[in-house]
């Protein structure tokens, strides 16, 4: 796999997931509460659009369960 590409996962979701973690300061966590309003890149687009580049700034991060 080449330098900066984002590995397949198991469908558009979890890709779009796995995508937006190599963002930079993107957490799984943070990742995971993204993907669980917006389903793809396309949806949080046009959340963007409607919203402006504020949409995310108070965004609810849930801990993983289980995790520390």
């Amino acid at each position: 796999m080449d330098a900066g590409q984002v590995k397949s996962g198991n469908g558009p979701e979890d890709t779009f997931n796995k995508m937006l973690q190599h963002v930079q300061r993107v957490t799984p966590q943070i990742a995971d509460s993204i993907t669980g309003t917006y389903k793809s890149a396309h949806a949080l687009l046009a959340a963007f659009e409607r919203g402006g580049p504020d949409i995310l700034e108070d965004f609810p991060v849930y801990p993983v369960p289980g995790g520390a």
